[in-house]
């Protein structure tokens, strides 16, 4: 059984600019080793660092912690005309935004601290790259990232106010 609590806030910064700082932390209310299914820590779904995307890092508990600053390149409404059917989203609407942000996230593994050097040590992970926010709801990000490791990369993800966290 494990406790899980996260937070969110947003801020404006200006007409352009604006900021995100959340964070999520899961602790296991059992301090028995549990079995391997049970056994998650960050590298699942969005519970991850940027920079860290490749991998995944089990224990009992983990905290995880992002900032993000982004400027708004574009704003506007893309017209679609007869290709949808829908009239609601022919026009569809379109944001761009320049981001730079720093994620940090640490996962406690007691019991198989050997096998991942990854586990019980502070992860840091930053970068650059370019959302892309279509109908308000459906955001693509283009990032290039690092790691406290020195490793650098590419990466593309996608996010829908309609999916899980999980």
């Amino acid at each position: 059984m494990t406790a899980t609590g996260s937070m969110e806030w947003n801020g404006q910064l200006g007409k352009h600019f604006q900021h995100r700082l959340s964070g999520i932390g899961q602790y296991s209310l059992s301090r028995s080793r549990p079995s391997y299914m049970h056994y998650r820590g960050l590298g699942y779904a969005q519970k991850f660092v940027r920079g860290y995307e490749l991998y995944v890092i089990d224990g009992l508990d983990f905290v995880l912690g992002k900032y993000q600053l982004s400027y708004n390149l574009l704003q506007t409404k893309v017209s679609l005309g007869q290709l949808i059917p829908v009239e609601q989203f022919r026009s569809m609407p379109l944001q761009l935004f320049l981001s730079l942000f720093i994620e940090t996230g640490y996962v406690n593994d007691p019991y198989t601290k050997d096998v991942n050097s990854l586990a019980n040590t502070w992860l840091r992970g930053g970068g650059f790259g370019f959302d892309i926010l279509l109908y308000h709801n459906f955001l693509f990000q283009l990032n290039l990232n690092t790691n406290n490791r020195g490793e650098w990369g590419f990466f593309i993800h996608n996010k829908t106010s309609f999916s899980s966290n999980e």
